[in-house]
Protein backbone atom coordinates (compact mmCIF):
# COMPACT_ATOMS: atom_id res chain seq x y z
CA UNK A 1 0.00 0.00 0.00
CA UNK A 2 1.37 3.24 -0.88
CA UNK A 3 2.33 5.87 2.35
CA UNK A 4 0.05 8.13 0.33
CA UNK A 5 -3.35 6.25 0.64
CA UNK A 6 -3.06 5.89 4.78
CA UNK A 7 -4.83 8.53 6.50
CA UNK A 8 -4.03 8.74 10.23
CA UNK A 9 -7.18 9.69 12.24
CA UNK A 10 -6.68 10.80 15.35
CA UNK A 11 -7.68 11.08 17.83
CA UNK A 12 -10.79 9.31 17.77
CA UNK A 13 -10.86 6.38 15.73
CA UNK A 14 -14.10 7.41 12.97
CA UNK A 15 -14.11 5.40 9.39
CA UNK A 16 -15.36 7.10 7.18
CA UNK A 17 -16.17 5.14 4.18
CA UNK A 18 -14.62 5.22 0.27
CA UNK A 19 -16.97 2.90 -0.92
CA UNK A 20 -20.78 2.53 -0.85
CA UNK A 21 -22.09 -0.04 2.08
CA UNK A 22 -24.87 -2.29 1.71
CA UNK A 23 -26.46 -3.30 5.07
CA UNK A 24 -29.17 -6.11 4.72
CA UNK A 25 -31.99 -5.08 7.41
CA UNK A 26 -33.82 -8.14 8.79
CA UNK A 27 -37.53 -7.51 9.08
CA UNK A 28 -40.49 -10.36 10.04
CA UNK A 29 -44.27 -9.97 9.25
CA UNK A 30 -46.67 -9.02 11.67
CA UNK A 31 -50.11 -9.59 11.16
CA UNK A 32 -52.82 -6.53 12.83
CA UNK A 33 -56.27 -6.79 13.28
CA UNK A 34 -57.50 -2.70 13.38
CA UNK A 35 -61.04 -2.63 15.89
CA UNK A 36 -62.74 0.90 16.44
CA UNK A 37 -63.97 0.80 19.95
CA UNK A 38 -66.77 3.29 19.45
CA UNK A 39 -67.78 0.36 16.51
CA UNK A 40 -67.72 -2.68 18.40
CA UNK A 41 -69.41 -0.87 21.45
CA UNK A 42 -72.44 -0.93 19.57
CA UNK A 43 -72.99 -4.86 19.26
CA UNK A 44 -73.65 -6.62 16.28
CA UNK A 45 -77.40 -6.46 16.34
CA UNK A 46 -77.34 -2.61 16.27
CA UNK A 47 -74.96 -2.42 13.29
CA UNK A 48 -77.25 -4.64 11.56
CA UNK A 49 -79.92 -2.17 12.04
CA UNK A 50 -77.97 0.72 11.71
CA UNK A 51 -76.84 -0.89 8.10
CA UNK A 52 -80.56 -1.70 7.42
CA UNK A 53 -82.07 1.46 7.80
CA UNK A 54 -79.25 2.98 5.65
CA UNK A 55 -80.12 0.45 3.08
CA UNK A 56 -83.33 1.46 2.93
CA UNK A 57 -84.79 -0.69 4.56
CA UNK A 58 -87.91 -0.17 6.74
CA UNK A 59 -88.14 -0.83 10.55
CA UNK A 60 -91.02 -3.95 9.09
CA UNK A 61 -88.76 -4.91 6.82
CA UNK A 62 -85.74 -5.62 9.62
CA UNK A 63 -88.09 -7.03 11.70
CA UNK A 64 -88.97 -9.75 10.22
CA UNK A 65 -85.20 -9.99 8.52
CA UNK A 66 -83.85 -10.32 12.15
CA UNK A 67 -86.96 -11.99 14.37
CA UNK A 68 -86.96 -8.96 16.61
CA UNK A 69 -90.08 -8.32 18.62
CA UNK A 70 -91.88 -4.70 17.76
CA UNK A 71 -90.82 -3.99 21.08
CA UNK A 72 -87.52 -4.94 21.70
CA UNK A 73 -86.43 -3.63 17.86
CA UNK A 74 -87.80 -0.30 18.93
CA UNK A 75 -85.27 -0.11 22.11
CA UNK A 76 -82.57 -1.12 19.75
CA UNK A 77 -83.82 1.98 17.61
CA UNK A 78 -84.45 4.24 20.83
CA UNK A 79 -80.59 3.86 21.93
CA UNK A 80 -79.15 4.37 18.68
CA UNK A 81 -80.95 7.85 18.53
CA UNK A 82 -80.08 8.75 21.91
CA UNK A 83 -76.05 8.05 20.95
CA UNK A 84 -76.60 10.18 17.60
CA UNK A 85 -76.38 7.16 15.29
CA UNK A 86 -79.81 7.77 14.15
CA UNK A 87 -81.85 10.76 13.09
CA UNK A 88 -85.26 10.66 14.18
CA UNK A 89 -88.38 10.72 11.76
CA UNK A 90 -89.67 14.18 10.81
CA UNK A 91 -93.26 12.57 10.59
CA UNK A 92 -95.34 9.78 12.06
CA UNK A 93 -94.86 7.80 8.83
CA UNK A 94 -91.06 8.47 7.96
CA UNK A 95 -88.07 5.61 9.06
CA UNK A 96 -85.56 7.00 11.10
CA UNK A 97 -82.39 6.86 9.28
CA UNK A 98 -78.26 7.06 9.66
CA UNK A 99 -77.04 10.81 10.87
CA UNK A 100 -73.88 11.77 9.91
CA UNK A 101 -72.28 9.93 12.85
CA UNK A 102 -74.42 6.70 11.68
CA UNK A 103 -73.19 6.96 8.19
CA UNK A 104 -69.43 7.62 9.26
CA UNK A 105 -69.74 4.08 11.10
CA UNK A 106 -71.20 2.35 8.23
CA UNK A 107 -68.25 3.52 6.58
CA UNK A 108 -65.77 2.26 9.38
CA UNK A 109 -67.23 -0.79 9.29
CA UNK A 110 -66.74 -1.22 5.78
CA UNK A 111 -63.48 0.00 5.55
CA UNK A 112 -62.58 -3.03 8.18
CA UNK A 113 -63.95 -5.67 6.33
CA UNK A 114 -61.54 -4.55 3.30
CA UNK A 115 -58.17 -4.23 5.02
CA UNK A 116 -58.58 -4.57 8.80
CA UNK A 117 -56.14 -7.49 8.91
CA UNK A 118 -52.85 -5.71 7.29
CA UNK A 119 -49.47 -7.32 7.40
CA UNK A 120 -46.64 -5.19 8.41
CA UNK A 121 -43.17 -5.83 8.73
CA UNK A 122 -41.09 -4.91 12.13
CA UNK A 123 -37.72 -5.24 12.95
CA UNK A 124 -35.92 -7.85 13.30
CA UNK A 125 -32.22 -6.37 14.73
CA UNK A 126 -33.15 -3.60 17.37
CA UNK A 127 -31.77 -4.27 20.53
CA UNK A 128 -34.06 -2.14 22.74
CA UNK A 129 -37.76 -2.31 23.37
CA UNK A 130 -38.31 1.41 22.75
CA UNK A 131 -36.39 1.68 19.40
CA UNK A 132 -37.99 0.23 16.64
CA UNK A 133 -38.76 0.22 12.43
CA UNK A 134 -41.86 -0.93 11.21
CA UNK A 135 -42.75 -0.85 7.11
CA UNK A 136 -45.80 -1.45 5.28
CA UNK A 137 -46.73 -2.19 2.16
CA UNK A 138 -43.28 -2.74 0.96
CA UNK A 139 -43.05 -3.16 -3.01
CA UNK A 140 -42.67 -6.76 -4.18
CA UNK A 141 -38.81 -6.31 -5.32
CA UNK A 142 -37.93 -4.26 -1.59
CA UNK A 143 -37.58 -7.07 0.48
CA UNK A 144 -35.56 -10.18 0.17
CA UNK A 145 -35.63 -13.91 1.09
CA UNK A 146 -32.13 -14.53 -0.14
CA UNK A 147 -30.01 -11.71 1.36
CA UNK A 148 -26.84 -12.98 -1.08
CA UNK A 149 -29.29 -12.29 -3.87
CA UNK A 150 -28.63 -8.70 -3.92
CA UNK A 151 -26.50 -7.96 -6.50
CA UNK A 152 -26.84 -4.51 -6.87
CA UNK A 153 -23.16 -3.25 -6.21
CA UNK A 154 -20.10 -5.19 -7.40
CA UNK A 155 -18.34 -7.15 -4.33
CA UNK A 156 -14.96 -4.82 -6.01
CA UNK A 157 -16.65 -1.73 -5.54
CA UNK A 158 -18.28 -1.43 -2.43
CA UNK A 159 -19.60 -3.72 0.66
CA UNK A 160 -21.78 -5.93 2.08
CA UNK A 161 -23.22 -6.14 5.53
CA UNK A 162 -25.41 -8.73 6.95
CA UNK A 163 -27.13 -7.40 10.18
CA UNK A 164 -28.32 -9.83 12.35
CA UNK A 165 -31.53 -11.45 13.73
CA UNK A 166 -31.86 -10.49 17.17
CA UNK A 167 -31.06 -13.85 18.91
CA UNK A 168 -34.02 -13.48 21.37
CA UNK A 169 -36.87 -13.75 19.51
CA UNK A 170 -39.48 -10.93 21.60
CA UNK A 171 -42.64 -12.41 23.37
CA UNK A 172 -46.20 -11.58 21.59
CA UNK A 173 -46.74 -8.57 23.78
CA UNK A 174 -43.55 -7.21 23.35
CA UNK A 175 -43.84 -7.01 19.56
CA UNK A 176 -47.36 -5.19 20.50
CA UNK A 177 -45.85 -3.05 22.88
CA UNK A 178 -43.04 -1.63 20.27
CA UNK A 179 -45.97 -1.48 17.43
CA UNK A 180 -48.10 0.33 19.56
CA UNK A 181 -45.47 2.98 20.87
CA UNK A 182 -45.18 3.11 16.84
CA UNK A 183 -48.33 4.04 16.29
CA UNK A 184 -49.10 6.73 18.39
CA UNK A 185 -51.44 9.29 16.55
CA UNK A 186 -49.39 10.19 14.13
CA UNK A 187 -48.46 6.80 12.94
CA UNK A 188 -51.83 5.54 13.42
CA UNK A 189 -53.42 8.54 10.95
CA UNK A 190 -50.56 7.52 8.62
CA UNK A 191 -50.85 4.04 8.92
CA UNK A 192 -54.72 4.45 8.30
CA UNK A 193 -54.17 6.74 5.49
CA UNK A 194 -51.78 4.33 3.92
CA UNK A 195 -54.25 1.62 3.74
CA UNK A 196 -57.32 3.66 2.72
CA UNK A 197 -56.13 6.52 0.64
CA UNK A 198 -60.29 6.76 -0.63
CA UNK A 199 -61.05 7.67 2.81
CA UNK A 200 -58.40 9.88 4.47
CA UNK A 201 -61.01 11.87 6.60
CA UNK A 202 -62.61 8.67 7.93
CA UNK A 203 -59.27 7.62 9.83
CA UNK A 204 -58.18 10.70 11.09
CA UNK A 205 -61.46 12.11 12.61
CA UNK A 206 -61.88 8.74 14.12
CA UNK A 207 -58.42 8.52 15.90
CA UNK A 208 -59.30 8.53 19.45
CA UNK A 209 -61.54 5.25 18.93
CA UNK A 210 -58.98 3.06 16.83
CA UNK A 211 -57.01 0.03 18.21
CA UNK A 212 -54.73 -2.40 17.13
CA UNK A 213 -53.59 -6.08 18.37
CA UNK A 214 -51.64 -9.15 16.92
CA UNK A 215 -53.32 -12.11 15.21
CA UNK A 216 -51.55 -15.22 15.34
CA UNK A 217 -48.08 -15.65 13.00
CA UNK A 218 -47.57 -18.90 11.51
CA UNK A 219 -43.84 -19.99 12.88
CA UNK A 220 -42.74 -20.93 9.08
CA UNK A 221 -43.05 -17.31 8.37
CA UNK A 222 -39.73 -16.30 7.29
CA UNK A 223 -37.38 -13.07 7.64
CA UNK A 224 -36.64 -10.92 5.00
CA UNK A 225 -34.17 -8.31 3.96
CA UNK A 226 -34.05 -4.82 3.21
CA UNK A 227 -31.35 -3.50 1.41
CA UNK A 228 -30.06 -0.12 2.77
CA UNK A 229 -27.14 1.33 0.79
CA UNK A 230 -25.44 4.05 2.12
CA UNK A 231 -22.99 5.93 -0.54
CA UNK A 232 -19.58 6.26 0.31
CA UNK A 233 -19.71 10.13 1.24
CA UNK A 234 -22.20 9.50 4.17
CA UNK A 235 -21.03 6.36 5.74
CA UNK A 236 -19.73 6.48 9.20
CA UNK A 237 -18.60 3.76 11.57
CA UNK A 238 -18.05 5.21 14.68
CA UNK A 239 -16.59 4.12 18.07
CA UNK A 240 -18.71 1.90 19.96
CA UNK A 241 -19.70 3.50 22.82
CA UNK A 242 -19.76 1.96 26.83
CA UNK A 243 -23.29 2.72 27.29
CA UNK A 244 -25.98 0.39 25.19
CA UNK A 245 -26.45 0.42 21.31
CA UNK A 246 -29.96 0.01 19.64
CA UNK A 247 -28.53 -0.99 17.12
CA UNK A 248 -25.81 -4.58 16.83
CA UNK A 249 -22.07 -3.47 17.24
CA UNK A 250 -20.38 -3.91 13.71
CA UNK A 251 -17.39 -6.18 13.46
CA UNK A 252 -14.88 -3.74 11.34
CA UNK A 253 -12.25 -6.10 9.28
CA UNK A 254 -8.71 -5.03 10.03
CA UNK A 255 -5.25 -5.48 9.46
CA UNK A 256 -2.72 -5.64 12.57
CA UNK A 257 0.56 -4.74 10.80
CA UNK A 258 4.12 -5.42 13.04
CA UNK A 259 7.29 -4.19 11.10
CA UNK A 260 10.44 -5.08 13.63
CA UNK A 261 13.72 -4.07 12.49
CA UNK A 262 16.98 -5.02 13.22
CA UNK A 263 20.83 -3.89 12.71
CA UNK A 264 23.36 -6.31 11.28
CA UNK A 265 26.17 -6.18 13.53
CA UNK A 266 29.01 -7.58 10.80
CA UNK A 267 29.28 -4.00 9.68
CA UNK A 268 32.41 -1.80 10.40
CA UNK A 269 30.29 1.19 12.12
CA UNK A 270 27.65 0.79 14.65
CA UNK A 271 23.77 0.44 13.13
CA UNK A 272 20.28 1.12 15.52
CA UNK A 273 17.56 -0.37 14.76
CA UNK A 274 14.58 1.94 14.73
CA UNK A 275 11.68 0.69 17.10
CA UNK A 276 9.24 -1.81 16.72
CA UNK A 277 6.33 0.08 14.47
CA UNK A 278 2.62 -1.44 14.91
CA UNK A 279 0.10 -0.15 12.62
CA UNK A 280 -3.62 -1.06 12.58
CA UNK A 281 -5.49 -0.38 9.16
CA UNK A 282 -9.02 -0.95 8.00
CA UNK A 283 -9.96 -3.10 5.36
CA UNK A 284 -13.11 -0.98 4.41
CA UNK A 285 -11.26 2.49 2.75
CA UNK A 286 -7.58 1.21 3.71
CA UNK A 287 -7.12 3.98 6.16
CA UNK A 288 -4.58 3.42 9.52
CA UNK A 289 -7.27 3.63 12.35
CA UNK A 290 -5.66 5.22 16.44
CA UNK A 291 -6.74 2.44 18.53
CA UNK A 292 -8.71 3.41 21.33
CA UNK A 293 -9.16 1.76 24.78
CA UNK A 294 -11.89 -0.04 23.90
CA UNK A 295 -10.09 -1.41 21.21
CA UNK A 296 -7.03 -2.92 23.26
CA UNK A 297 -8.31 -6.41 22.49
CA UNK A 298 -9.22 -6.98 18.62
CA UNK A 299 -10.91 -9.77 18.06
CA UNK A 300 -10.22 -12.76 16.22
CA UNK A 301 -11.74 -14.47 13.74
CA UNK A 302 -13.20 -17.30 15.35
CA UNK A 303 -13.91 -14.98 18.24
CA UNK A 304 -16.79 -13.54 16.69
CA UNK A 305 -20.40 -13.75 18.25
CA UNK A 306 -23.30 -14.25 15.93
CA UNK A 307 -24.72 -10.90 17.11
CA UNK A 308 -22.53 -8.46 15.78
CA UNK A 309 -23.07 -7.48 12.28
CA UNK A 310 -20.02 -8.57 9.93
CA UNK A 311 -19.16 -6.28 6.84
CA UNK A 312 -17.33 -7.61 4.08
CA UNK A 313 -13.78 -6.32 3.53
CA UNK A 314 -12.08 -4.78 0.60
CA UNK A 315 -12.07 -7.40 -2.19
CA UNK A 316 -8.07 -6.54 -2.62
CA UNK A 317 -5.59 -5.88 0.25
CA UNK A 318 -2.24 -4.30 -1.04
CA UNK A 319 0.34 -5.19 0.71
CA UNK A 320 1.52 -2.34 3.28
CA UNK A 321 4.98 -0.56 2.63
CA UNK A 322 7.46 -0.28 5.61
CA UNK A 323 6.72 2.71 8.02
CA UNK A 324 9.79 4.47 7.25
CA UNK A 325 12.49 4.27 4.41
CA UNK A 326 15.55 1.86 5.50
CA UNK A 327 18.76 2.79 5.99
CA UNK A 328 21.77 0.70 5.10
CA UNK A 329 22.35 -1.90 7.33
CA UNK A 330 18.86 -1.93 8.43
CA UNK A 331 16.32 -4.71 7.88
CA UNK A 332 12.65 -5.03 8.15
CA UNK A 333 10.99 -7.96 8.67
CA UNK A 334 6.60 -7.11 8.64
CA UNK A 335 3.89 -9.06 10.43
CA UNK A 336 0.50 -9.34 9.28
CA UNK A 337 -2.37 -10.49 11.40
CA UNK A 338 -6.34 -10.09 10.36
CA UNK A 339 -9.14 -9.04 13.09
CA UNK A 340 -11.96 -6.98 14.33
CA UNK A 341 -12.37 -4.17 15.60
CA UNK A 342 -15.95 -3.27 17.28
CA UNK A 343 -17.74 0.13 15.66
CA UNK A 344 -21.04 1.07 15.39
CA UNK A 345 -22.61 2.39 12.56
CA UNK A 346 -24.24 6.41 12.08
CA UNK A 347 -27.52 4.78 13.34
CA UNK A 348 -29.54 8.46 13.04
CA UNK A 349 -27.80 8.33 9.93
CA UNK A 350 -28.84 5.45 8.50
CA UNK A 351 -32.53 5.73 9.59
CA UNK A 352 -33.01 9.38 7.81
CA UNK A 353 -31.56 7.44 4.51
CA UNK A 354 -33.91 4.76 5.07
CA UNK A 355 -36.95 7.14 5.49
CA UNK A 356 -35.76 9.65 3.04
CA UNK A 357 -37.88 7.68 0.13
CA UNK A 358 -40.05 6.00 2.44
CA UNK A 359 -41.59 8.86 4.11
CA UNK A 360 -45.24 7.90 4.62
CA UNK A 361 -44.71 4.11 4.82
CA UNK A 362 -41.66 3.86 7.36
CA UNK A 363 -42.49 3.80 11.46
CA UNK A 364 -39.30 4.70 13.20
CA UNK A 365 -38.74 4.99 16.82
CA UNK A 366 -35.01 6.12 18.35
CA UNK A 367 -35.62 6.75 21.64
CA UNK A 368 -33.51 4.04 24.00
CA UNK A 369 -34.54 4.26 27.50
CA UNK A 370 -31.23 4.18 29.91
CA UNK A 371 -33.14 2.02 32.42
CA UNK A 372 -34.49 -0.41 29.87
CA UNK A 373 -33.67 -4.16 29.20
CA UNK A 374 -32.32 -5.39 26.13
CA UNK A 375 -34.62 -7.73 23.63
Amino acid sequence: MARSRIRTLRPAPVIRLEKPLIVMLPFQPQGLRLSHRLLESLGGVSRFILKALGEGLTLDQVSSVTALSEATLQRQVDFLTQHGFLDAPSSSEAHPTPSARGLRMMEVERLLQHGGHPTVWLDAFTLIRSSAVMLIQPQASELLADPAAHDLIDPAEGHIALMPVRSRRNRWFDELGRIRQLLDAEGMNRLLTNLWPDSPDVAHEELDHWDVSLTSRAEDEATRYLPLVLPASETLLLPERSERSAWPAVAVPVLDVTTRFAADRSLPWRVVAPPEDRRTIELFGLSEVATSPGHRHPLEPSELPASMCLPSAAAHTPMPSPATSLPLGISATVGLRRSHLRYRLDAEAALALLASDREERIFIRDRPVAAEATV
